[in-house]
């Protein structure tokens, strides 16, 4: 557990099946001509009061065609099926320069159309929990403790604030 602080632990452990799901999704749905692989995980509460996990993976099959963004992949799904509010979203994949703020994380954040997404949808609110996880995506699933693994804990507000005020944008991951 070298790395993390406690107090990140604490926050993250309990959404490590989240963690896995992206992780799996990345891998196996997520469909990228270069081999830039994204996943994203999302737990729901659903009208009933219960919970739901949505996923999905970037697809941009060749250069020609438009990205599709695995946040949005699985956030299109949760609001099909009828979500109410998304609770936590986990993002992960390889690391890469951001290409609207030309931050970069220690992790992969969203990118600048996602972002936008996150400060506007409805279904995200200001204390939905946003897990960005550095991963190779290369069918490993990170171990329990997730020891050796990069993680990095935001809101929509700090996500925000980390990649300044870039609204609109058309370009990312």
């Amino acid at each position: 557990m070298a790395g993390h602080s406690s107090a990140l632990l604490a926050a993250v452990l309990p959404h490590y099946d989240l963690i896995v799901c992206a992780a799996r999704t990345a891998a196996e749905e997520a469909a990228h001509y270069g081999g830039f692989h994204v996943g994203a995980a999302m737990r729901v509460i659903m009208p009933s009061g219960g919970y739901k996990v949505f996923k999905g993976g970037n697809q941009k099959p060749s250069p020609d065609v438009k990205k599709i963004c695995a946040e949005r992949v699985a956030i299109d799904r949760a609001r099909t099926a009828g979500a109410v509010r998304v609770e936590v979203v986990v993002v992960t994949g390889k690391l890469k320069r951001d290409d609207e703020s030309g931050q970069m994380g220690e992790t992969l954040h969203p990118c600048g159309v996602c972002r936008d997404e996150v400060l506007t949808d409805p279904l995200i609110q200001d204390d939905t929990l946003i897990i960005t996880v550095l991963h190779a995506n290369d069918g490993s699933i990170p171990s329990a403790d997730l020891a050796g693994v990069k993680i990095e804990l935001h809101t929509r507000g700090s996500l925000w604030s980390f990649h300044g005020d870039h609204a609109h944008h058309t370009h990312g991951h």
